[in-house]
């Protein structure tokens, strides 16, 4: 008796295995050849692919979210008894009543059949951090052909984000004249500007929960932010041999960002400072105007 073992293949796409063993032997007749009965194994391919998809990518606080999921049975059994479960973090709720528990029990999905479920979910408050994540799990059953064996299975779809704000930025502007100092030359041309942001010191404080004139949600907590802008800038000289100099300035500036009431541990590393546009033109010889548009955002969200 020759006993042996073999697997079978993760990327297999039949049905059915066919076995035969051939023998050959020698004997006083010479080599002779024997083949043996086939056998046969039927192959299971359970093969579900489930995805997920948001009809946006960012939503505000009292929007809805249309999901999409798409069940596709790709391999050679029905699945039966199969359960939709969706799966989600705080902030967002079923806006069908009727589907409380979120479960869709949706019954056989035959091989090549495909089954589209469609739901709609509302934002209903500012989740800590400021994004919703979602999936859906999927339980079934299938049944192993020529026998009474039913064998359960469980899949699950990518996670779906999808960013909800208000997000916590600030825009300001930062606009005035500068004169140089008297021991610099006057101005001919300015050759080079940039800003540095120094963000010096950040505080948060308490306030109500409102939804302001502009439609701006108030979560009932704010941080403070104080901080410089530098400018500076490179120039040539109004003199006969045309030097470069430098010259910068310092502004000091304070504004808040609404943030969700949850955060706690605020530092000055939470704000992140992009500089959205400059804005330099001459007076005079001595004096300049600026206007430099600053966003300011807090990236860093530490929940209690």
């Amino acid at each position: 008796t020759v006993t042996f073992s073999v697997r079978i293949s993760l990327n297999i796409s039949i049905d059915k295995i066919d076995n035969v063993a051939t023998i050959t032997y020698t004997d006083e007749n010479g080599t002779n050849t024997v083949t043996t009965n086939t056998a046969n194994t039927n192959i299971i391919i359970i093969n579900l692919c489930v995805n997920k998809y948001a009809d946006r990518c960012f939503a505000l606080v009292g929007e809805n979210i249309n999901y999409t999921v798409k069940i596709e049975n790709n391999g050679n059994t029905p699945i039966n008894n199969v359960v939709l479960r969706d799966i989600h973090s705080d902030g967002i709720e079923l806006v069908d009543e009727a589907q409380t528990l979120q479960d869709w029990i949706i019954g056989t999905i035959n091989p090549n059949q495909t089954v589209v479920i469609n739901f709609e979910m509302q934002v209903t408050k500012l989740p800590c951090p400021a994004v919703i994540k979602n999936k859906v799990c999927i339980n079934f059953t299938y049944d192993v052909p020529e026998t009474t064996i039913t064998s359960p299975g469980v899949t699950e779809s990518k996670v779906v984000t999808v960013e909800i704000g208000p997000r916590s930025t600030k825009e300001i502007n930062i606009s005035g004249d500068f004169t140089l100092l008297d021991c610099q030359p006057p101005i001919d041309q300015i050759t080079e500007k940039n800003v540095e942001v120094e963000i010096v010191s950040v505080e948060k404080i308490r306030t109500m929960k409102n939804t302001s004139y502009q439609g701006q949600i108030l979560t009932g907590c704010k941080l403070i932010v104080k901080g410089n802008v530098t400018l500076n800038i490179e120039y040539i000289g109004k003199e006969c041999n045309q030097k470069v100099y430098l010259a910068n300035f310092t502004v000091p500036f304070m504004t808040y960002i609404v943030i969700p009431d949850c955060c706690q541990c605020v530092s000055i590393d939470d704000i992140t400072a992009t500089i959205q546009d400059i804005y330099i033109d001459k007076i005079d010889c001595y004096n300049l105007y600026h206007n430099i548009l600053v966003e300011l955002e807090y990236t860093n969200c530490n929940c209690i």
